[in-house]
């Protein structure tokens, strides 16, 4: 058994650092989370987690406020080089084709 593969603690704590920097990016693009049942699910797993250790949130936390970070100053730089015109903190609109 991969001991970091799906279920582990490392594993769990990966995937609560994705959750939070989704949520953490669509707060800040204005782009609505689908939360859907396996979030839901999800959470049901970390809540075990974190009753038995309550610091893996404060670390999930961090570890996503970076990930966020990195993403937003990709996002800016990428923006900033852009012929097209992007709202700080939005995503420029797609136009239908």
């Amino acid at each position: 058994m991969n001991p970091n593969g799906f279920g582990s603690h490392a594993y769990s704590q990966e995937e609560l650092v994705a959750e939070m920097t989704s949520a953490f990016l669509s707060g800040y693009t204005g782009v609505l989370m689908n939360t859907e049942e396996n979030q839901a699910a999800y959470l049901a797993g970390w809540l075990k987690r974190l009753k038995s250790e309550p610091t893996m949130l404060v670390k999930a936390g961090a570890q996503a406020q970076k990930a966020f970070d990195y993403i937003v100053g990709e996002y800016q730089e990428v923006a900033a080089k852009s012929e097209k015109p992007v709202a700080d903190g939005m995503v420029a609109e797609r136009k239908a084709a």
